[in-house]
């Protein structure tokens, strides 16, 4: 992504970040941002690209970012910009993720769905076996493990829900599920 150079830009080129900076603040003229964002336009983009992974969402979240540097030069004392809007940017693109984050649902595609899925259920017998061995080694499991598993695949909660339900991070809610998800497949198969 290349923020288009227009003529006024060439004018400016050779300003320092502050005094571009310092000119929008007295000027209010949007012109020097544009010139400053035209500086680090790559780089931003680039970091959308490493967080977001999606050329079209990326360049969008660049722009944004563009946009919001209209208020946040008013309202926040810049030392240094550059590694300023890099943080910046980088807490944005998080940001962002952790708002997608809340919404997905991780399928649980190993042994242990593959067991539940294969299942005839015409053949009760081994239905109630293998849900017998899930039940024994769902109980194998530690507390906040047995739990967020229950709360995720059989209440099918998110797991921004579950954390909240929980009062644990997101983190700790994702590692539950994944360190609960594969004490349950160990224990499944040793059965």
């Amino acid at each position: 992504m290349t923020f288009k150079k227009y003529d006024w830009q060439n004018k400016h080129q050779d300003w320092s970040d502050e005094r571009l900076i310092e000119s929008y603040l007295i000027t209010n003229n949007a012109e020097f941002v544009a010139t400053l964002f035209s500086r680090y336009a790559d780089l931003i983009y680039g970091l959308c690209l490493k967080y977001l992974k999606d050329v079209q969402e990326s360049e969008d979240t660049s722009y944004e970012l563009f946009e919001s540097l209209l208020t946040k030069l008013k309202n926040h004392t810049i030392i240094s910009f550059k590694p300023w809007f890099y943080r910046t940017a980088s807490n944005y693109c998080l940001d962002k993720l952790r708002k997608q984050k809340s919404s997905i649902v991780v399928p649980m595609d190993d042994k242990f769905v593959s067991d539940i899925s294969d299942l005839d259920l015409n053949e009760t017998n081994d239905k109630e076996l293998l849900l017998a061995k899930i039940d024994t080694c769902l109980k194998t499991l530690n507390e906040d493990q047995r739990k967020c598993i229950d709360l995720f695949y059989f209440q099918e909660k998110s797991y921004q829900d579950i954390s909240d339900d929980m009062n644990i991070s997101w983190a700790m809610t994702r590692s539950f599920i994944q360190n609960g998800k594969r004490n349950l497949k160990i224990c499944m198969e040793k059965r």
